[in-house]
């Protein structure tokens, strides 16, 4: 029976049996095959996303920053709104760029000032 759970983590499980059952702080979750801990190049990462694009049948264009703007709305909406945590899980020394990254519609502020 194939292992059940979130899919980072039984991507990390695996990764953690490659490196003998333990995952270092600095270990590379996108490890090249070049080197003992060494991150896969800007360019295998969009070769691999041009991939997945491919094989889904997507359309339109393919951006890469769109997928930080949805680990970041998630991770806000995950953390109940701390921003300070989102900044903290966005790795930002200034709140103003987790800010940036939560492009907030005008209609949501609108709904929750006549909620208030």
């Amino acid at each position: 029976m194939p292992r059940q759970g979130p899919p980072y983590q039984v991507w990390l499980e695996q990764l953690q049996k490659r490196q003998g059952g333990t995952l270092a702080s600095d270990t590379y979750v996108f490890k090249s095959r070049n080197g003992n801990n060494q991150a896969i190049t800007r360019v295998q990462a969009w070769r691999i996303l041009q991939e997945a694009f491919a094989a889904n049948q997507l359309t339109g264009k393919l951006g890469t920053h769109v997928l930080l703007k949805t680990f970041a709305r998630r991770m806000y909406t995950q953390l109940k709104g701390n921003l300070v945590q989102v900044q903290q899980a966005l790795g930002h020394k200034n709140i103003n760029s987790t800010v940036a990254y939560l492009s907030f519609r005008e209609e949501e502020v609108t709904d929750a000032i006549l909620a208030a």
